[in-house]
């Protein structure tokens, strides 16, 4: 979980890269859903982005030297860089989910998040986006962007607009345990 400075810091980058390209929504979404998958299938680069043994130079060079591979738009590039030379880039998977949330709100869609334990399937991500719709009464599944917390022992938490719901073993332990509490204290 991010603390609140970090937390700030995400927002800002975010939208400064949003803004960037404000008026191409369409290249932010191609450069957003590109990253997101670079990161999650090419693990040499996931290690670029983590490493904190690669020395900030060489970090800066080696992304100059992908770019022309990724395919990204020179703002995006000129964004990541930005990331690098301010020893940021750990930053960049929240940075992604908060654009991708700053995307669907422009385009009048509500964003949902589901933050889970560990990394949830095609079939069931498919099956919760649905879930999601009916129980909100939704005409179409919202879009949903995706992260893990290894925080958390297991289960999910989906935020929705104003809604929070948690599915996590730890909120079910406490209830379990307040549960208890309670019983002990009428005794």
């Amino acid at each position: 979980m991010l603390q609140r400075s970090e937390k700030q810091l995400v927002t800002r980058y975010a939208t400064a890269w949003v803004s960037a390209l404000g008026n191409r929504p369409a290249v932010c979404r191609d450069d957003l859903h590109r990253l997101q998958g670079i990161q999650r299938d090419v693990p040499p680069f996931k290690r670029l982005i983590d490493d904190r043994l690669i020395a900030p130079a060489d970090r800066l060079r080696l992304l100059q030297l992908l770019f022309p591979k990724l395919g990204l738009d020179t703002m995006t590039q000129a964004w990541l860089l930005q990331l690098a030379r301010r020893r940021r880039l750990s930053l960049l998977t929240p940075c992604l989910e908060e654009a991708e949330a700053k995307l669907s709100q422009a385009d009048g869609r509500e964003p949902a998040r589901v933050i889970s334990a560990h990394p949830i399937e095609d079939g069931n991500r498919t099956k919760i986006a649905e879930a999601l719709a009916r129980w909100l009464k939704l005409a179409q599944t919202p879009e949903i962007a995706w992260s893990v917390d290894p925080h958390l022992l297991t289960g999910f938490r989906c935020l929705i607009g104003s809604y929070l719901l948690d599915f996590t073993g730890d909120t079910k332990l406490k209830t379990i345990a307040r549960t208890l509490g309670d019983g002990v204290s009428r005794l």
